[in-house]
């Protein structure tokens, strides 16, 4: 979790909601079969729930920081692929 900042350590300290967390969350649940129960777990987000207020947190009004995870993670996934890096949305 190098891209956005986040070692195992952070996880279990930091909050529930924060900007790294959520872009993770989105980036999961977008990517990947993993069910929003397992990202909560694994993050340390509480309920489930937030994974869902992340991924609405992350498409419909992401923050600079925000906006800035989300274009690395997406950048790191497109450039494994073979793709263009240039995220912008």
């Amino acid at each position: 979790m190098p891209l956005v900042g986040l070692g195992e350590t952070d996880l279990a300290k930091g909050r529930k909601g924060t900007p790294q967390k959520d872009a993770l969350a989105w980036w999961l649940c977008r990517h990947t079969a993993v069910r929003r129960a397992w990202v909560s777990q694994r993050l340390r987000m509480g309920d489930e729930s937030r994974v869902t207020q992340a991924i609405r947190r992350v498409q419909d009004r992401p923050g600079p920081e925000l906006a800035e995870f989300k274009r690395r993670l997406e950048g790191a996934y497109l450039g494994q692929q073979g793709h263009s890096a240039d995220v912008r949305s």
